[in-house]
This record gives structure tokens, sequence and C-alpha cells, in this order.
């Protein structure tokens, strides 16, 4: 996440574990990706959009 645009389209369609990590990015500006030992943090700049139908 090197402060590019995240386009999700139809959010709701997301499985539950997709919208819990997206809810930990959105709270804490990280998420945490199973094998690396450190969160990955959003760089300046990082813009999550999302649809919904």
């Amino acid at each position: 996440m090197e402060g590019h645009w995240l386009l999700i389209e139809d959010i709701e369609s997301a499985a539950n574990d997709v919208a819990a990590v997206l809810a930990n990015l959105l709270e804490h500006g990280s998420i945490n990706v199973p094998g690396y030992r450190d969160n990955v943090r959003a760089s300046p700049g990082f813009h999550l959009f999302m649809t919904h139908r």
C-alpha cells in the first residue's frame, strides 16, 4: 500500500473475514498479513473507496 488508491466494488458481497480486515485498516491504518511478523501499515496518500449496490 504505497499511497495508491484501492476501489472495492459491491462491498456487501465481501466475506466476513475480508470485512474484518478492512475494518482494522480503517480503524488502525494497518492490516495483519498472515506469515508476516509486523502489521502492514498504509502509506501516506493511501485511499480506500468502497461501493455498495
